[in-house]
């Protein structure tokens, strides 16, 4: 595949450092197969459903008469969707 000088520029001047200062703040670079498959091979879902949840469930807990559990799964799940869903205007 060919660049043309403007777009070489561009990736070489601001998408690679980019991608470096991202990955060494602890992200991970996902190869656009790897990211499809986040996305449960939707290409037009804005989120990567894999990571989002994985995330929630990581991140969220809920606290009960002084005790705290985790997120069942299912709420995860539309924790998830509501987020992947959220209008958005272009």
């Amino acid at each position: 595949m060919s660049h043309s000088g403007a777009d070489f520029q561009e990736i070489t001047s601001s998408q690679l450092p980019a991608l470096h200062l991202l990955v060494n703040m602890g992200y991970s670079y996902l190869t656009p197969g790897q990211a499809l498959k986040a996305r449960g091979g939707k290409r037009a879902l804005p989120v990567l459903t894999q990571v989002l949840e994985a995330s929630l469930k990581r991140l969220n807990r809920i606290s009960y008469k002084g005790k705290t559990f985790d997120f069942t799964p299912e709420n995860v799940r539309k924790g998830g969707d509501a987020l992947a869903n959220l209008p958005f205007e272009r």
